[in-house]
């Protein structure tokens, strides 16, 4: 085999594939990388091409997506921050979506997934539809998760 069979070649896709689909549950972006890391383990070239290109591809997210750490405004906390992080009234936590360089970012990552997922990822030829939309989103989230950044 050679990288024109793809950076993750259909035998390999295969085994990743059953083992994603085989889940009960979303895996973590830790768990898909280990679940795809370790069927290349077999093939260095497809490994250290697969490794190479998402690092390329995270420095392109980072360029494009602003950043996770800068502060958007600078003001001093209210009374209502401090009763909130004291644990006092009801008042809605802020969530990872909620802030929106981190919004903006995951978007990038999809986007940038939806288009090498295909390029990298070679599937079998010839399923069904069905089964060929649910394969082409463990593509995707199989990229998003090597972009991802915790």
């Amino acid at each position: 085999m050679s990288l024109t069979d793809g950076i993750i070649p259909a035998p390999f896709w295969k085994t990743i594939d059953e083992d994603l689909a085989a889940r009960k549950r979303a895996p973590t972006p830790d768990e898909t990388r280990i679940l795809t890391m370790v069927p290349l383990a077999d093939s260095p070239p497809h490994s250290i091409a697969l490794v190479h290109l998402v690092v390329r591809l995270g420095k392109v997210v980072s360029m494009r997506a602003p950043s996770l750490n800068s502060p958007t405004t600078e003001s001093k906390p209210s009374r209502f921050d401090f009763r909130q992080s004291m644990g006092y009234g009801r008042a809605r936590r802020t969530t990872l979506t909620d802030d929106p360089s981190r919004a903006a970012r995951r978007a990038i990552e999809r986007r940038i997934a939806e288009v090498w997922a295909p390029v990298m990822i070679r599937g079998p030829e010839g399923v069904g539809e069905k089964e060929r939309r649910a394969s082409e989103a463990r593509k995707r989230g199989v990229v998003e998760a090597f972009l991802a950044k915790e």
